[in-house]
Protein backbone atom coordinates (compact mmCIF):
# COMPACT_ATOMS: atom_id res chain seq x y z
CA UNK A 1 0.00 0.00 0.00
CA UNK A 2 1.52 3.29 -1.00
CA UNK A 3 1.00 6.18 1.24
CA UNK A 4 1.50 10.14 0.34
CA UNK A 5 1.49 11.43 4.37
CA UNK A 6 4.10 13.02 6.37
CA UNK A 7 4.80 11.54 9.65
CA UNK A 8 5.88 13.20 12.64
CA UNK A 9 6.88 11.43 15.93
CA UNK A 10 3.96 10.07 17.84
CA UNK A 11 2.46 11.60 20.52
CA UNK A 12 2.16 9.49 23.73
CA UNK A 13 -1.39 9.73 25.11
CA UNK A 14 -1.76 10.62 29.30
CA UNK A 15 -4.29 8.78 30.56
CA UNK A 16 -6.99 10.66 32.07
CA UNK A 17 -8.04 10.16 35.80
CA UNK A 18 -11.43 8.30 35.14
CA UNK A 19 -14.23 8.66 32.88
CA UNK A 20 -13.60 11.54 30.32
CA UNK A 21 -15.68 14.61 31.18
CA UNK A 22 -15.97 15.69 27.09
CA UNK A 23 -16.33 12.52 24.32
CA UNK A 24 -15.68 13.71 20.50
CA UNK A 25 -17.23 11.77 18.08
CA UNK A 26 -15.07 12.05 15.00
CA UNK A 27 -16.56 11.38 11.16
CA UNK A 28 -13.89 11.04 8.37
CA UNK A 29 -15.74 11.10 5.09
CA UNK A 30 -16.54 15.37 4.36
CA UNK A 31 -15.08 15.74 8.07
CA UNK A 32 -11.50 15.57 7.94
CA UNK A 33 -11.39 14.55 4.42
CA UNK A 34 -13.08 16.68 1.89
CA UNK A 35 -15.02 15.22 -0.84
CA UNK A 36 -16.73 16.05 -3.95
CA UNK A 37 -14.01 18.50 -4.66
CA UNK A 38 -14.54 21.17 -7.27
CA UNK A 39 -11.05 21.62 -8.12
CA UNK A 40 -7.89 18.99 -8.04
CA UNK A 41 -6.50 18.42 -4.52
CA UNK A 42 -3.01 18.97 -4.67
CA UNK A 43 -2.64 19.02 -0.38
CA UNK A 44 -1.62 15.57 1.67
CA UNK A 45 -3.55 12.39 0.58
CA UNK A 46 -4.04 9.01 2.78
CA UNK A 47 -3.76 6.35 -0.01
CA UNK A 48 -2.71 6.31 -3.52
CA UNK A 49 0.24 8.14 -4.92
CA UNK A 50 -1.51 10.93 -7.42
CA UNK A 51 -3.49 13.79 -5.35
CA UNK A 52 -6.51 12.84 -8.00
CA UNK A 53 -5.95 9.06 -8.10
CA UNK A 54 -9.50 7.19 -7.20
CA UNK A 55 -7.38 5.51 -4.36
CA UNK A 56 -6.57 9.16 -2.90
CA UNK A 57 -7.94 10.64 0.15
CA UNK A 58 -7.24 13.93 0.57
CA UNK A 59 -6.84 15.62 4.02
CA UNK A 60 -5.94 19.35 5.49
CA UNK A 61 -2.06 18.98 7.06
CA UNK A 62 -3.26 21.42 9.72
CA UNK A 63 -6.64 19.73 10.27
CA UNK A 64 -5.13 16.86 11.61
CA UNK A 65 -2.70 18.56 13.35
CA UNK A 66 -4.86 20.11 15.13
CA UNK A 67 -7.27 17.62 16.10
CA UNK A 68 -4.06 15.42 17.03
CA UNK A 69 -3.07 18.20 19.25
CA UNK A 70 -6.76 18.81 20.90
CA UNK A 71 -7.11 15.00 21.40
CA UNK A 72 -4.25 15.21 24.18
CA UNK A 73 -6.58 17.38 26.59
CA UNK A 74 -6.89 15.71 29.99
CA UNK A 75 -10.31 15.00 30.12
CA UNK A 76 -11.35 13.94 26.51
CA UNK A 77 -11.47 11.51 24.73
CA UNK A 78 -11.95 11.29 20.86
CA UNK A 79 -13.14 8.56 19.50
CA UNK A 80 -14.39 7.72 15.63
CA UNK A 81 -17.84 7.52 14.42
CA UNK A 82 -17.68 6.33 10.72
CA UNK A 83 -18.27 3.52 8.41
CA UNK A 84 -14.75 2.79 7.95
CA UNK A 85 -13.23 -0.43 8.56
CA UNK A 86 -10.55 -1.30 11.23
CA UNK A 87 -7.65 -0.99 8.97
CA UNK A 88 -8.78 1.97 7.20
CA UNK A 89 -8.67 3.80 10.36
CA UNK A 90 -5.79 2.61 11.97
CA UNK A 91 -4.04 4.40 8.14
CA UNK A 92 -4.53 7.66 9.98
CA UNK A 93 -2.18 6.95 12.63
CA UNK A 94 0.27 6.55 9.45
CA UNK A 95 -0.81 10.42 8.87
CA UNK A 96 -0.57 11.42 12.84
CA UNK A 97 -4.29 11.18 13.80
CA UNK A 98 -5.26 9.08 16.94
CA UNK A 99 -5.19 5.90 17.51
CA UNK A 100 -8.67 6.19 18.28
CA UNK A 101 -11.10 3.86 19.24
CA UNK A 102 -13.14 3.12 17.16
CA UNK A 103 -17.23 2.66 17.47
CA UNK A 104 -18.76 -0.05 15.82
CA UNK A 105 -21.98 0.54 13.88
CA UNK A 106 -25.07 -0.89 15.19
CA UNK A 107 -28.71 -1.62 14.83
CA UNK A 108 -30.63 1.15 14.98
CA UNK A 109 -34.35 1.63 15.66
CA UNK A 110 -35.96 2.62 12.36
CA UNK A 111 -36.54 6.65 12.54
CA UNK A 112 -32.78 6.69 14.17
CA UNK A 113 -29.83 6.91 12.85
CA UNK A 114 -26.90 4.36 13.90
CA UNK A 115 -24.68 7.48 14.50
CA UNK A 116 -27.02 9.85 16.58
CA UNK A 117 -27.84 6.59 18.22
CA UNK A 118 -24.38 6.01 19.50
CA UNK A 119 -23.91 9.58 20.34
CA UNK A 120 -27.41 9.60 22.83
CA UNK A 121 -26.35 6.00 23.92
CA UNK A 122 -22.99 8.21 25.41
CA UNK A 123 -24.54 11.37 26.74
CA UNK A 124 -27.41 8.79 28.78
CA UNK A 125 -24.81 6.94 30.05
CA UNK A 126 -22.50 10.08 30.93
CA UNK A 127 -25.52 12.44 32.42
CA UNK A 128 -22.49 14.91 33.12
CA UNK A 129 -20.60 14.44 30.63
CA UNK A 130 -20.44 16.17 27.44
CA UNK A 131 -20.26 15.28 23.53
CA UNK A 132 -18.75 16.78 20.82
CA UNK A 133 -19.80 15.49 17.17
CA UNK A 134 -18.47 16.27 13.80
CA UNK A 135 -20.27 14.86 10.84
CA UNK A 136 -20.54 16.38 7.72
CA UNK A 137 -24.30 14.67 7.95
CA UNK A 138 -25.59 15.94 10.94
CA UNK A 139 -29.26 17.00 10.28
CA UNK A 140 -31.71 18.80 12.70
CA UNK A 141 -33.49 15.55 12.80
CA UNK A 142 -30.36 13.68 13.84
CA UNK A 143 -30.01 15.93 16.87
CA UNK A 144 -33.48 15.12 17.71
CA UNK A 145 -33.36 13.60 21.81
CA UNK A 146 -30.18 15.21 22.29
CA UNK A 147 -29.24 16.93 24.75
CA UNK A 148 -27.97 20.07 23.06
CA UNK A 149 -27.26 22.09 26.16
CA UNK A 150 -24.12 19.57 26.53
CA UNK A 151 -23.65 18.89 22.89
CA UNK A 152 -21.77 20.69 20.22
CA UNK A 153 -22.52 19.22 16.82
CA UNK A 154 -20.48 20.83 13.60
CA UNK A 155 -21.61 19.67 10.04
CA UNK A 156 -19.17 20.81 7.77
CA UNK A 157 -19.43 21.01 4.06
CA UNK A 158 -18.40 17.75 2.90
CA UNK A 159 -16.33 19.49 0.00
CA UNK A 160 -14.23 21.70 2.57
CA UNK A 161 -14.28 19.63 6.13
CA UNK A 162 -13.58 20.99 9.21
CA UNK A 163 -11.76 23.87 9.06
CA UNK A 164 -9.43 25.58 11.27
CA UNK A 165 -11.84 28.30 12.77
CA UNK A 166 -13.80 25.13 13.21
CA UNK A 167 -10.98 23.42 15.62
CA UNK A 168 -10.95 26.99 17.33
CA UNK A 169 -14.59 26.95 18.06
CA UNK A 170 -14.07 23.05 19.56
CA UNK A 171 -11.09 24.14 21.91
CA UNK A 172 -13.39 27.07 23.16
CA UNK A 173 -16.00 24.82 24.24
CA UNK A 174 -14.28 22.32 25.65
CA UNK A 175 -12.55 25.25 27.96
CA UNK A 176 -16.03 26.43 28.62
CA UNK A 177 -17.81 23.65 30.46
CA UNK A 178 -20.85 25.93 30.93
CA UNK A 179 -21.19 26.81 27.18
CA UNK A 180 -24.71 26.02 25.63
CA UNK A 181 -23.61 25.39 21.91
CA UNK A 182 -25.89 26.62 19.18
CA UNK A 183 -25.99 24.44 16.22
Amino acid sequence: MNHRVYRKPAISRVPSEGTPQVRWFLDIDGTISPYGLAVPWDGATLYGNRPNSDLAVPYRREVVDGIQRISQREGLEVVWLTTWNHDEVQAWSEAGLGPFRAIGRRRAGRDRWWKAQAVQRWMHTHPHGRAIWTDDDISMGGLRGLDRTRLLAIAPDPAVGLRTKDLARIERWIAAPQSRPAV
